[in-house]
């Protein structure tokens, strides 16, 4: 099984936190384990300082950004909602996937249109999160439906990221 990640901030799985407490307890735990504090200690102790930290990175980069926190909290239920079998979608949503590779393509060059763009993906990706939220632990299969399609929007939404990155 997986690192619990909430386990590693001393918290219980949940999909609602408090991005503000979360950063306080990082940088808390950054402090108490970064590598520096431990220079004068023994090969052992840096290496476990080390791993320390990374644990502490690697927890903080998954429960700061909500589908990598749903598609944990999925997984320390035993759910596997990136399984590669299971790879139907509603037919509604693949051709939304479908209208912002389009119009992305159109809006190449404009930051209006790439930032109308990424508002309607936003907007859309609130809602799943909202949807995730609502059904999970209660609803496991309406939970990973929700967490999959969260993962699609999120990586539509970071190639309109890189055009309006591009355009800066």
């Amino acid at each position: 099984m997986a690192v619990d990640h909430f386990a590693v901030f001393g918290l219980s799985p949940t999909f609602a936190l408090d991005p503000a407490a979360l950063a306080t307890r990082y940088r808390e735990l950054q402090q108490a384990v970064h590598p520096d504090r431990y220079a004068a200690s023994s090969a052992a102790e840096q290496q476990i300082a080390v791993a320390r930290a990374l644990e502490v990175n690697a927890a903080w980069q998954c429960l700061r950004d909500p589908v990598a926190r749903a598609l944990h909290l999925l997984e320390l239920a035993g759910v596997d909602a990136l399984d590669p079998s299971e790879t139907a979608m509603p037919a509604e949503f693949l051709m939304r996937q479908i209208e912002w590779r389009e119009k992305l393509a159109e809006a190449a060059g404009s930051e209006t249109a790439l930032a109308a763009l990424d508002a309607a993906m936003t907007e859309e990706l609130n809602a799943e999160i909202a949807r995730f939220a609502a059904s999970y632990p209660a609803a496991l299969d309406t939970a990973r439906d929700a967490a999959r399609k969260m993962r699609f929007i999120a990586r539509q939404r970071e190639a309109v990221e890189q055009e309006l990155s591009a355009l800066a």
